[in-house]
C-alpha cells in the first residue's frame, strides 16, 4: 500500500436531528496516538477529503486529539491534533483550529481548521482539509468523553 493512501471503509448513515447525511468511516490504526512506528510515513495533503468522516481504531470510536501529540507519532513525522475542546451539544458544529507538531513547536507549519460535529449518539464527525505540507496527518485517540 502507498504510504499516501488512506483506508475509507464504508459510507453510513448519520441522523443529525431533522436532516439526514453521511459520513466515511475512517479505520487506520496507523493514526493511533500510541503509534511511534517511523516505517511507513502517511501524508494526509494527498487525499481528497470530502464530506464528514468519522474516526475509528480498531471496533471503537476515536476523536482527534484537543492537545499537542508527540512528533514521529500517528504514523507521520508532524501528527494533527485539534486547539480547543470538541463541541458538548448534540447536532453543534464548530470550527476547530488544526497544529500540527514538529521540531519543539505544537504548531510548526501553517494551521488550518475544520468543522467538528457531535452527532446524536455521543460521537464525532469531522469535516477534514487539507494539510499545507506533506509528512502530516490526522491523529486518532480514544478518550472518555
Amino acid at each position: 500500500m502507498p504510504h499516501s493512501a488512506v483506508t475509507l471503509l464504508a459510507a453510513a448513515m448519520v441522523f443529525t436531528g431533522h436532516q439526514r447525511g453521511h459520513y466515511t468511516i475512517l479505520n487506520d490504526d496507523w493514526r493511533s496516538t500510541n503509534n511511534t512506528s517511523n516505517q511507513i510515513i502517511h501524508c494526509d495533503r494527498d487525499v481528497n477529503w470530502q464530506g464528514w468522516y468519522r474516526l475509528f481504531l480498531g471496533q471503537t470510536s476515536a476523536h482527534i486529539p484537543e492537545r499537542c501529540v508527540e512528533k514521529n507519532r500517528c504514523g507521520t513525522h508532524a501528527p494533527l491534533w485539534i486547539t480547543e475542546p470538541h463541541p458538548t451539544q448534540s447536532g453543534e458544529i464548530v470550527n476547530r483550529t488544526v497544529c500540527n507538531t514538529w521540531m519543539d513547536s505544537c504548531c510548526y507549519f501553517n494551521s488550518h481548521n475544520i468543522h467538528v460535529k457531535l452527532c446524536y449518539g455521543n460521537y464525532y464527525v469531522y469535516k477534514l482539509m487539507k494539510p499545507s505540507t506533506c509528512q502530516l496527518a490526522y491523529c486518532a485517540g480514544i478518550f472518555t468523553l
